[in-house]
């Protein structure tokens, strides 16, 4: 069936998963005037407890196997530390930052935007992820191994683009989160990890 949405303008600038959704929106409209999603593809999208992400490989689009781990909250100015455990490995390590609105930790000063997290960086097992970059409340930064991280959300223009550091992979088993931030946390975060897997499905092919 067809999709369709209905925002504003302003909505679609100030919400920091709008213009994935709208983007998300048009790939599988395109996919649903195409070709048609292969009969296998079909029987695995309806296993169950199993994600899969709509992207781009070369020029055909695939479903990638993913793993969405739990949010955690990070409100401790010096950060915080879990454990996650891959249930299923080897699979290569996306983060995902959300800058909370109204949730300080460090009142800073006053007028302007808020800045929330000042040099975010994530370590699995002491291996790490850093990002020269500063989240405002309400900003979003997303990463992906291979991509440039992109920051969306206010005062973030449509998209802003910053260099990506070298992936990890993860191997089955448990392993050591921390996430903080190297330049300060002004206000709470909400932090997750996405597990990436290589195995991908054809989205396109002959009508069956």
């Amino acid at each position: 069936a067809s999709i369709s949405l209905q925002t504003s303008p302003s909505a679609i600038r100030e919400h920091p998963y709008l213009g994935e959704i709208v983007d998300l929106i048009g790939a599988y409209e395109r996919l649903r005037l195409g070709s048609g999603v292969p009969a296998t593809t079909r029987a695995r999208l309806r296993e169950p407890k199993l994600d899969y992400h709509l992207e781009m490989e070369g020029n055909k689009p695939v479903l990638r196997r993913v793993v969405y781990a739990p949010w955690r909250t990070v409100e401790a100015a010096e950060g915080a530390t879990w454990e996650i455990d891959v249930k299923d490995g080897p699979c290569r390590v996306g983060v995902e930052v959300a800058a909370q609105r109204g949730r300080p930790v460090d009142p800073g000063s006053s007028g302007g935007p808020t800045v929330s997290a000042e040099q975010p960086f994530l370590e699995v097992d002491g291996k790490r992820l850093a990002w020269e970059v500063s989240l405002a409340e309400g900003q979003v930064l997303r990463y992906r191994p291979g991509w440039p991280t992109r920051v969306v959300g206010p005062r973030a223009g449509q998209t802003s683009r910053v260099a990506s550091p070298k992936g990890i992979t993860l191997t089955t088993g448990r392993h050591r989160v921390r996430f903080a931030c190297a330049g300060g946390l002004r206000a709470g975060v909400l932090v997750r990890l996405i597990l990436l897997y290589d195995d991908c499905l054809p989205a396109s092919g002959a009508r069956h």
